[in-house]
């Protein structure tokens, strides 16, 4: 399949030259058919605390399509949920995200649409989830890889546990960000330390995270770690429910942002389904 795949890529148009006519909706009924795993919401309107879950543990949590479908309808829900002061984001087993799952990349590269339609959804998710007015916190316990690493740069805060690890792998696989992970990486650890870390796809432990500001918090003991990350959240969402989202709204600048975003997709979909890309998908170089 990939020769064939391949062979396909290199005589045809790039997909970033061909403007999609698929709508979101249309994206998410063909997502969802990408079975595997689940993410899961669940709200206190008493704390004004939201939990979301991945749950994709014998695939590294790696995103499957309907996750990613699964992840859009809950920043949908959680942009109409009006009690709503914080959001924590962790995940079941040993690694935090490992990105896009496997079979749903296979399934997308027989398309010429396939990356634009699954950057199309991830930017539309993760821009619309950096602007929800709730505070956000992703609480990174296990390896965060490649688009896993991506979704860790749309939270306001970054928790991790001592053992933990975030590493930008896109170029081992042959790309650039497509998530929309290159430009929020550049606005929390600055341009010098996002190039670094996306030419070496250097792992970055925890402690070194924190001294980069990559993060804002580590937990020494990884018992009872998601309680202890609620309670660090509680300390920054004392404030009436209408003071905490008018205060997030503040850090919001959508327009030039979107611009931002509009050239990092359209770089990522430059190298989508080339040579490179292929290769590594096919020897499987992310866990390596």
């Amino acid at each position: 399949m990939f020769l064939i795949r391949r062979l396909f890529v290199q005589n045809h148009v790039n997909p970033a030259t061909k403007l999609s006519t698929n709508s979101l909706v249309d994206i998410c009924n063909e997502f969802k058919q990408l079975r595997g795993g689940s993410i899961e919401l669940e709200k206190d309107d008493t704390s004004g605390i939201a939990h979301i879950f991945i749950n994709h543990q014998e695939k590294r949590n790696a995103l499957s399509g309907k996750m990613m479908v699964d992840l859009y309808d809950i920043v949908n829900d959680l942009e109409q949920w009006s009690n709503g002061k914080g959001v924590l984001l962790h995940s079941f087993g040993s690694v935090f995200c490992s990105g896009a799952d496997l079979e749903t990349i296979k399934y997308l590269l027989k398309s010429e649409q396939g990356g634009f339609q699954m950057a199309t959804l991830m930017h539309s998710i993760l821009t619309k989830f950096r602007h929800l007015p709730l505070v956000t916190v992703a609480l990174i316990n296990g390896r965060a890889m490649g688009g896993g690493a991506e979704l860790c740069t749309m939270f306001d805060y970054r928790l991790m546990t001592l053992n933990s690890s975030i590493q930008f792998v896109q170029g081992r696989m042959g790309l650039s960000p497509g998530w929309s992970g290159g430009l929020r990486l550049k606005q929390i650890i600055g341009s010098k330390n996002t190039l670094d870390l996306l030419l070496t796809s250097k792992q970055i432990k925890a402690k070194e995270a924190l001294e980069m500001k990559l993060i804002d918090h580590i937990f020494e003991d990884d018992k009872e770690v998601i309680e202890q990350a609620v309670n660090w959240l509680k300390t920054k969402i004392i404030f009436d429910v209408s003071v905490v989202r008018t205060m997030k709204k503040l850090m919001m600048n959508i327009d030039e942002e979107t611009k931002q975003l509009e050239n990092e997709k359209k770089l990522f979909l430059s190298l989508w389904g080339g040579k490179t890309n292929l290769e590594a998908i096919q020897s499987n170089v992310k866990h390596q």
